[in-house]
C-alpha cells in the first residue's frame, strides 16, 4: 500500500532528477558559494560584511523565522524590526525610509513578488545601506531582481529533498573560510529520507522513528550550523534536480489550489495571494484563519493525512505588537509542491471546506 500523505518532510526520490540542476538559479555576476543551510549562509554574510564596515544595527522584518534573527544577535548587532502585517494588500511590509540601520534584510514571502519591497531596497541601497536578500521563498521564480543586493542567500531544502543552501556576494568574497562537512547531520537527514521513502511506499516502518530523526537534525542545526557545507552525494542531487519540472508542477498546483480556495465562501478564511503571475513560482500558498480556529483546522486536516506547516513559531528573539502578532496567529501554509497532483490540491481545499462545515 502506498501512503497518500500530503506534506511534511521530503523523502528519497521524491523529486524528479535528470534536469539541468540548480546552478542556473544562482544569480549571474555574483560570487556564489554552497553552504549547509540558510542560517549558515547568513552567518557567513554577516562575518564578511563586518570585515569592511561597522554594523551596529540591522533592519529585519517582524514576520520571519527566528533563524534569520539569531545570526545577527550572535554577532552582537542590534535589531530593529519593520512591521509586516496581514492587510487588504495581503502580506504587507511597512517600511520606515528614515531608519538608522546599517544593514537591511528583505524577502518576498512565499515567492510572491512585492514591488514595494524592491523599491525600498533600491532606495536604501542609494543611502549606502547594505542590502541582504533572503531568496529562499523565491528561488524558483522566473524573474528576480538582484541589481541592488549586496548579498543573497537561500535554502534549497525547502524546495526538495536536499540538505543544502547558498550565499552569494555581488563582489568577490574576502577570504571565504574553508567549510567542513557536518557528517553527523548529513547522515541523520539522509537516513530519515530513506526511512520515509520506505514508509511512503507502504513498507512496515514506524513513522515516529524518522520523524524523531528529522526533529533531532533540526535541534542539531539550532546550535551547530556555522562554517559547514555538504558532501558530494548532496552536490550530485543539486546538479541533477529537474528545475523546470519543479517550477512547472508547483505553478500548476498553486494556480489550482488558489482557484479552489477562492471558491470557499466563508468570512473566516482569507487568501492573501489570489493569483500566480508568470514570473512567480510559489513555495507555499498561505491562508489566514481566525486564531481560535487555526489549530482545530490543522488537526482536522491531519486526520485526513494532510500536514500543513505554520510559518513561523514565535521565539523570545521576536519583538511583536498587536498588529504584527496577528500574522503569526492566523497563518497556515498550504502545500503545492512537485510531489503532488491537481487532485491532491483538491484534497486540501476539500479538507478546508469539510472543516468549515463541521466547525
Amino acid at each position: 500500500m502506498i501512503m497518500n500523505e500530503i506534506g511534511s518532510e521530503f523523502w528519497t526520490g521524491s523529486t524528479k532528477c535528470g534536469g539541468s540542476g540548480v546552478a542556473h538559479l544562482l544569480p549571474a555576476g555574483y560570487d556564489a558559494r554552497y553552504v549547509l543551510s540558510g542560517r549558515t549562509a547568513l552567518d557567513l554574510i554577516i562575518s564578511d560584511a563586518q570585515k569592511t564596515r561597522t554594523i551596529k544595527k540591522a533592519y529585519l522584518p517582524s514576520y520571519c523565522c527566528h533563524t534569520m534573527i539569531e545570526p545577527f544577535v550572535t554577532h552582537a548587532i542590534a535589531i530593529e524590526f519593520y512591521d509586516v502585517i496581514y492587510s487588504s494588500k495581503g502580506i504587507e511590509p511597512i517600511f520606515n525610509d528614515t531608519n538608522d540601520c546599517d544593514i537591511v534584510l528583505l524577502l518576498d514571502y512565499f515567492g510572491f513578488i512585492n514591488c514595494e519591497t524592491h523599491e525600498f531596497a533600491s532606495e536604501q541601497h542609494k543611502k549606502g545601506k547594505l542590502i541582504v536578500c533572503d531568496f529562499t521563498h523565491s528561488l524558483f521564480n522566473l524573474k528576480m531582481e538582484y541589481s541592488c543586493c549586496d548579498y543573497i542567500f537561500g535554502s534549497f531544502r525547502k524546495w526538495f529533498g536536499v540538505s543544502a543552501g547558498f550565499c552569494a556576494k555581488r563582489n568577490i568574497w574576502n577570504d571565504f573560510p574553508h567549510l567542513s562537512v557536518n557528517r553527523t547531520y548529513m547522515d541523520l537527514r539522509r537516513n530519515a529520507f530513506d526511512l520515509k521513502q520506505k514508509f511512503i511506499a507502504g513498507e512496515a516502518v514506524n513513522k515516529s522513528i524518522f520523524l524523531e530523526m528529522f526533529d533531532r537534525a533540526e535541534r542539531m542545526l539550532e546550535t551547530d550550523y556555522k562554517i559547514y557545507t555538504f558532501d558530494e552525494q548532496e552536490k550530485a542531487l543539486l546538479c541533477q534536480g529537474d528545475v523546470d519540472f519543479i517550477r512547472k508542477v508547483r505553478r500548476e498546483n498553486a494556480k489550482a489550489l488558489i482557484s479552489n480556495l477562492l471558491k470557499i465562501d466563508d468570512p473566516d478564511i482569507h487568501i492573501p495571494f489570489n493569483m500566480v503571475r508568470e514570473d512567480e513560482c510559489p513555495l507555499f500558498i498561505p491562508i489566514f484563519i481566525q486564531k481560535e480556529k487555526r489549530g482545530k483546522l490543522r488537526d482536522y486536516l491531519i486526520r485526513e493525512q494532510i500536514y500543513l506547516p505554520i510559518h513561523w513559531p514565535v521565539s523570545p528573539m521576536h519583538s511583536l505588537n498587536k498588529h504584527t502578532s496577528e500574522i503569526y496567529d492566523m497563518e497556515l501554509s498550504c502545500i503545492c509542491d512537485q510531489r503532488y497532483t491537481i487532485r491532491d490540491m483538491e484534497r486540501i481545499s476539500d479538507g478546508v471546506k469539510g472543516y468549515l462545515k463541521v466547525c
